[in-house]
């Protein structure tokens, strides 16, 4: 990876903050970076010794810390957090995730010192990503590429410090990669329409078949391919996915089709020919009479009454 050299002379000294257990690089995101990318508020790395501990919400700090993401990455040693009454324990080369949306402390519970960076960020669907990697139940992700997670929080450091004309263009690609690097350690569970059985206690076939409709939801496929790829028996698959989900195999995939189509439908401008297509569903009058039948509504009345009226 490339990294811009930058003398510390050059630094803007207001961004950089020297402490006896480490240092910090403050950033202020433009309004634009605020609306379209990834943005830091603060990143940087500390070494704590026993006893050492921090918090959120925090009196002595100069900005709001109740808003955001906060991502520990731990070099060495281990960092206990704890929030709601548990404690979740990162340890070498694990990350923890958390929103800072509720109180949390965190610290050094052990005789080792512990070493690790931080970063404090936002944009635009940090709160699905957050959901989407369960970060609410365990905001502990183990096992991260150690040599690629530290490079990333480098390139970081330099680039906010430095603040060349590009940086928050390159700063909210440098998330993206720390952020696939979570993804990576943690898969997220694809999401299920809702179903008897939750997704973590389904069978193994019904499980693979669920995620395999949330991957492919919008591609022509047939029973027997879903069958094919869970080593099932066509007949087998259908009877054990009806009895554990409450649906057969196809009234689940256009109810998934058709709840993709409500987000593209409140979230976009597209037309409902072009909504039906992209989930998969290549006849638009056949997908309007799905949608009445699932939603009780048409897709345009869905749409008008799912998107807040502008004010004039």
């Amino acid at each position: 990876m490339n990294r811009l050299v930058v003398h510390p002379s050059r630094l803007p000294k207001r961004k950089l903050v020297l402490h006896p257990t480490g240092s910090e690089y403050h950033n202020f995101p433009s309004m634009f970076a605020r609306q379209v990318w990834f943005y830091v508020q603060n990143l940087g790395e500390a070494r704590w010794r026993r006893g050492e501990q921090f918090g959120h919400p925090s009196s002595g700090l100069k900005y709001k810390d109740t808003e955001g993401f906060v991502v520990h990455f731990v070099l060495e040693g281990q960092l206990t957090h704890r929030l709601r009454n548990e404690t979740f324990v990162a340890q070498r080369n694990d990350a923890a995730l958390i929103h800072l949306g509720e109180p949390i402390r965190y610290g050094n519970e052990s005789p080792t010192p512990c070493r690790f960076f931080w970063l404090l960020l936002d944009g635009r669907g940090m709160k699905q990503i957050f959901d989407e990697l369960n970060a609410f139940r365990d905001p502990v992700l183990h096992g991260l590429n150690r040599r690629r997670t530290i490079a990333i929080f480098r390139e970081l450091q330099t680039v906010v410090a430095s603040e060349p004309p590009w940086y928050e263009a390159k700063a909210s690609a440098l998330i993206g990669d720390l952020l696939a690097e979570l993804f990576i350690a943690r898969p997220p569970v694809p999401p299920v329409v809702a179903v008897r059985t939750h997704f973590s206690s389904a069978s193994r076939p019904v499980r693979t078949a669920l995620e395999y409709i949330a991957r492919y939801y919008y591609r022509p496929w047939s029973l027997k391919e879903l069958s094919n790829q869970t080593g099932q028996n066509l007949y087998h698959l259908s009877h054990i996915f009806k009895q554990e989900t409450g649906y057969s195999p196809m009234q689940y995939i256009n109810r998934y089709r058709i709840e993709q189509a409500k987000a593209l439908l409140s979230g976009t401008q597209m037309s409902v020919e072009q909504v039906a297509q992209s989930v998969g569903i290549a006849n638009a009058k056949y997908f309007a009479r799905l949608f009445l039948r699932t939603n009780g509504l048409t897709p345009r009345a869905y749409r008008a009454k799912s998107t807040p009226t502008r004010p004039h």
